[in-house]
């Protein structure tokens, strides 16, 4: 859950937001929004159309096009972007709205609900439509079968996580008729809490490991900032205590880095030294060293024309 390595920063957060808020219209505006049939009942969608005339001889051909939209969702907490093409459609007349946006659609609303994406409630004013997020609360799962909460979940647009390798809830967080924050997820415990085993909490949030951790009844220690970077797990007058060390998101980056460079450098060492054998080997059976310089010269160049 480590957030991935930033190459350099093209936009500023403003400008990103503003954009995405125009992008956000093209799909939400039902009467002039290109991009209309990408809507999502209880997703907020950016997306933008795209549609190319091809030429034949030179000259455009509107017989012939390529039409597409790419957009993302959640626009408020981005968890998918695609993009749609379609080479010359059936309706050459018709644009990226018309005919990618609907398979937009049906993609991401079904790839949404089966990541847990929790849906927006909205309502309709006199006024006009507006989003309105709204508390919702958490459902009684205990003692219902694994399935059963899940899809349960999944049809009210909440996210979840189990916990365990049983099949039925024993335990849920938050519990029951709890009313829980926008983009809150409810944890199913599905074994008893002293035979369960703690589960690898690196790149969690200090609030989803503090929810994980309570709904095991385990003891917890924190120490730092940001997100898990290590944990190590005692055993205190019989009862489990998980010491949690947390890092900045940056500086956890930089540190898996740094482990994956040893790493690298550990597999080139190895490399290196088996390389040394083989040379070795190759001198005692009488092989000339000249010509295997030549293939290696001329795969070289080979590779270089590529």
């Amino acid at each position: 859950m480590s957030e991935p390595d930033m190459v350099r920063q093209v936009i500023s957060p403003a400008a990103a937001k503003e954009t995405s808020s125009y992008l956000e219209q093209v799909v939400s505006d039902q009467v002039h929004g290109t991009g209309r049939n990408a809507y999502i009942d209880g997703y907020r969608v950016a997306g933008k159309t795209g549609t190319a005339i091809k030429y034949t001889n030179g000259l455009p051909d509107k017989s012939r096009s390529v039409v597409s939209f790419i957009g993302f969702a959640p626009v408020n907490d981005p968890k998918i972007a695609m993009i749609i093409i379609m080479d010359e459609p059936d309706l050459p007349s018709v644009g990226g709205g018309t005919v990618a946006a609907p398979v937009f659609k049906k993609v991401v609303s079904q790839t949404l609900q089966y990541m847990g994406v929790p849906k927006t409630a909205t309502k309709e004013e006199s006024e006009g439509t507006k989003q309105v997020e709204t508390r919702a609360q958490a459902p009684d799962l205990v003692n219902k079968g694994l399935k059963e909460a899940q899809t349960q979940l999944l049809d009210a647009g909440i996210a979840y996580e189990n916990l365990g390798k049983g099949t039925k809830v024993m335990k849920q967080f938050p519990s029951k008729s709890t009313f829980m924050a926008p983009g809150q997820q409810i944890y199913l415990l599905t074994e008893t809490d002293g035979k369960m085993e703690i589960p690898d909490l690196t790149g969690a949030s200090l609030r989803d490991a503090m929810d994980i951790l309570t709904l095991m009844n385990a003891t917890v220690t924190v120490e730092g900032e940001g997100f898990v970077s290590s944990q190590k797990v005692e055993n205190q007058n019989g009862k489990r205590v998980v010491n949690l060390t947390l890092q900045p998101a940056k500086e956890q980056t930089l540190a898996d880095n740094s482990k994956a460079s040893a790493s690298t450098d550990a597999s080139i060492t190895d490399e290196t030294t088996d390389t040394t054998k083989d040379s070795k080997e190759n001198k005692s059976s009488g092989k000339k060293s000249d010509d295997s310089k030549n293939d290696i010269v001329k795969d070289t160049a080979g590779k270089n024309d590529h």
